[in-house]
C-alpha cells in the first residue's frame, strides 16, 4: 500500500477520499505543513493514528496491520454526522505551529472489514 502525498495541497480547507475500502491494515497519508487540523468521516468505526517521532511510542507502518500498534486511537466514526477532528501535535505533546512543523504523517485503518475514509484538512487550534 502506498502512502497518499497531500503535501502538495496548497488551499484550506481540503478534502480528499483516503480510500474507498481501506482495510484493517493502516493507510498512510501525508499532509502539508499547513495543516493543523484533520476533519476524519467514515463509514464503520476506524482507527488513526499519528506519527509524532515520540520517545517510546510504537510508530505505525503503512501496509502493516493496525493490531500491531500500541499507540493508536478507536473511534467509532459513522455515517455523514459521524466524524472525529484530530488536533496535530509535536513530539512533545504540544500543538503544531503552521509552516514550521514538516509534512506529516497520519494513519487510518478500518477496525473490521473495510471503511471508506475521507480527510479534510484545515489549519485552527
Amino acid at each position: 500500500m502506498a502512502a497518499l502525498d497531500l503535501s502538495g495541497y496548497t488551499r484550506a480547507p481540503a478534502t480528499r477520499l483516503i480510500g474507498a475500502a481501506v482495510g484493517t491494515n493502516w493507510q498512510e497519508f501525508i499532509v502539508p505543513s499547513w495543516c493543523t487540523v484533520i476533519l476524519l468521516t467514515a463509514d464503520s468505526s476506524i482507527y488513526y493514528a499519528l506519527a509524532n517521532g515520540a520517545a517510546g511510542r510504537t510508530q505505525p507502518v503503512d501496509g502493516a496491520a493496525a493490531s500491531g500498534t500500541d499507540d493508536k486511537v478507536s473511534v467509532t466514526v459513522t455515517g455523514r454526522e459521524g466524524k472525529v477532528a484530530i488536533v496535530l501535535r509535536d513530539a512533545d505533546d504540544r500543538p503544531v505551529t503552521v509552516g514550521v512543523t514538516p509534512n506529516r504523517s497520519i494513519f487510518v485503518a478500518a477496525q473490521s472489514g473495510t471503511a471508506a475514509i475521507s480527510a479534510e484538512l484545515g489549519v485552527g487550534r
